[in-house]
């Protein structure tokens, strides 16, 4: 297909489109609030000369894998001003965020062979503009790149089996290998990336008889295998340089999970979770990824029986997006059953929100959104009034069993507010707390699948009369518009919050200027605002806290908290006060120092500062 200037036009609009959209919350962010981000964000200073090694250790020694480090090193070796460093990696996240709805317009046109550029354009905007799914791509975690390279590799994949060359193809191949394995890279669930892809280059030889369609298996193994030695090689060097032996596994599935599954309480736990996932799914996207589902498994039995309904391109998306949403349904709720069991059945009251999430798959929407659109607008056939019917039973009867067997388990409980995602909309939420817990949330979040539920019935009325372009903009205009709401009420609000609480502590160390060369640690003591925004904040300097147990030496630091002392380490030696802090404001954080050496670096430096008596 050669991109006419009318391509070239929509694909810049829906560029334009999503970059505003994603960009302009970007830029009002300033520090970050969740721990994943510090621990992403870690990897990026070490390759600008900066070791966070005991900020991450103090504040739980999570890690999250390496490979977003070279997405944010650009505003790192820019920017000096650390807020602007944070806003400009932010933007970066935008920036890729905006590629997607491109890459979605050009598989809609070419693969699969919309005439008119409206339509594509539609399609392209329904599929990538999904409110949940850009909710959490803002962050500064591996999800961004987990979401954007999902629909790269559905894009290579096509790309390889529709090469005009050899060379062309063995080229687009490679570059599928690489980005399966980044996607690994950038956070360990990216391993469904890799086996999806791996999966659906091997089955294309049953999709279609025509060799020139199918990608070469040496390129394509052969050079996984090189990259994964590569990732291999690279994770070392960041867990030795920055976690040594102190890294928690935030990663990988806990031990004992698969037990679980063998026994009665497991089961139970899953199956409240499992539904409590596919009702997150198909709610925030008013059921499409329901639709998604039964079209994928619809169209890949027509592949495999060879029927002429369908094209090898139309498989192919269907079978990686299945294999997608499918690969990361499973990882997740495994992963988190040990910890939702001990929620149903244990002490623990904690994170009950892991039972209504869709941070772990909100990667694989896009491409069930896509078929789900395409099959229901312009490619009718596919989806007849049967299909149609299993969909919305599918999405009533799984918001039955949430009303059921799971919402109950949601009533005063500690939730994680940003985890509960555009979920959180009938739910009211304190900006003060990043936790939150509630009488009626399981009537809030119900409440949101019965509105998402008669819009979906309502898309499903329209496109069955035809009028699939009012049905796109109502799902565009309900997306974005829940979108901005959230953001502002739980992004935004979270960060304006905790930027009121570290702002002056954080802006009176840095205004000391290169102290940090001779004097470079800083005690968060238990009582001031959390190391991970702290860090972040205080780029050069070394943070520390009581989770730190190997700083001995707590002489000659800068000590952040709202009282003193408090910690062991901190009980003995000189306290100081710089004059002029209003140590008696009780909303804020306070600077203190300790140790006369660094009392008197300051004193050079002109700043005047008193004893602290107690």
């Amino acid at each position: 297909m050669t991109m006419t200037k009318q391509d070239r036009i929509c694909m810049i609009s829906l560029f334009a489109v999503m970059l505003v959209l994603m960009g302009v919350p970007a830029l009002c962010l300033s520090t970050n609030t969740v721990v994943d981000e510090l621990g992403t964000l870690t990897n990026t200073a070490l390759l600008t000369g900066r070791n966070w090694g005991t900020g991450i250790l103090s504040n739980g020694g999570y890690y999250y894998r390496y490979g977003m480090a070279f997405v944010w090193l650009l505003p790192f070796l820019i920017f000096k001003d650390p807020i602007i460093v944070y806003k400009a990696a932010s933007f970066v996240n935008a920036l890729f965020m905006a590629t997607t709805p491109v890459m979605a317009y050009y598989i809609g046109r070419r693969y699969l062979k919309l005439e008119k550029e409206k339509d594509a354009a539609l399609l392209a905007a329904g599929s990538a503009i999904i409110s949940s799914v850009m909710f959490q791509a803002i962050y500064l975690r591996g999800d961004m790149m987990l979401i954007v390279l999902n629909w790269v590799c559905a894009l290579f994949i096509l790309n390889a089996m529709y090469a005009k060359t050899k060379k062309e193809r063995q080229i687009y191949t490679i570059l599928l290998s690489f980005c399966a394995v980044y996607a690994y890279a950038c956070h360990s669930r990216g391993i469904v990336m890799v086996i999806a892809s791996a999966m659906t280059v091997l089955l294309i030889p049953f999709f279609t008889k025509e060799r020139e369609r199918r990608i070469p298996y040496i390129s394509f193994f052969g050079s996984m295998a090189v990259f994964l030695v590569i990732d291999k090689i690279l994770v070392k060097y960041f867990r030795h340089a920055i976690w040594g032996n102190g890294a928690a596994h935030a990663t990988g599935i806990p031990k004992g999970t698969l037990k679980l599954l063998t026994k009665g309480t497991g089961i139970k736990s899953y199956i409240r979770m499992a539904i409590g996932w596919l009702y997150n799914s198909f709610s925030s996207t008013f059921g499409l990824v329901c639709v998604g589902l039964i079209a994928c498994v619809i169209i890949v039995f027509l592949m495999i029986r060879r029927s002429k309904k369908v094209t090898s391109q139309e498989g192919t998306l269907a079978l990686f997006g299945f294999l997608s949403y499918a690969g990361s349904f499973v990882l997740g709720t495994v992963f988190f059953l040990k910890s939702v069991k001990k929620n149903f059945y244990g002490t623990s009251k904690i994170r009950v929100d892991r039972i209504v999430y869709d941070r772990y798959i909100c990667c694989a929407f896009g491409i069930l959104c896509m078929v789900a659109l395409y099959v229901l607008i312009w490619k009718r056939d596919l989806f007849g009034i049967r299909a149609k019917m299993l969909s919305v039973a599918g999405c009533g009867l799984t918001l039955v069993l949430f009303s059921k067997i799971t919402a109950p388990y949601l009533n005063n409980q500690s939730f994680v507010r940003k985890y509960m995602g555009m979920l959180c909309t009938f739910v009211k939420t304190h900006a003060g707390k990043l936790t939150f817990e509630g009488k009626h949330v399981s009537g809030g979040v119900i409440l949101f699948g019965v509105v998402a539920l008669l819009l979906f019935l309502l898309v499903l009325l329209l496109c069955q009369k035809k009028k699939g372009c009012q049905a796109c903009t109502l799902i565009l205009f309900v997306s974005v518009l829940l979108f901005g709401y959230n953001v502002k009420n739980i992004t935004i609000s979270e960060n304006n919050t905790r930027e009121a609480r570290i702002s002056s502590a954080s802006s009176l160390i840095l205004s000391f200027g290169d102290i940090y060369k001779d004097y470079s640690y800083v005690w968060a003591e238990e009582t001031a605002a959390p190391i991970k925004s702290y860090q972040v904040r205080l780029m050069d300097y070394h943070l520390i806290g009581e989770e730190y147990q190997s700083f001995n030496d707590t002489d000659n630091v800068f000590v952040i908290a709202k009282k003193l002392p408090n910690e062991k380490e901190l009980k003995s030696g000189a306290y100081y006060l710089i004059d002029g802090e209003a140590y008696d404001n009780k909303k804020e954080d306070f600077v203190y120092v300790k140790g006369t050496k660094l009392k008197e670096a300051l004193e050079e430096r002109g700043v005047s500062l008193t004893a602290y008596t107690g």
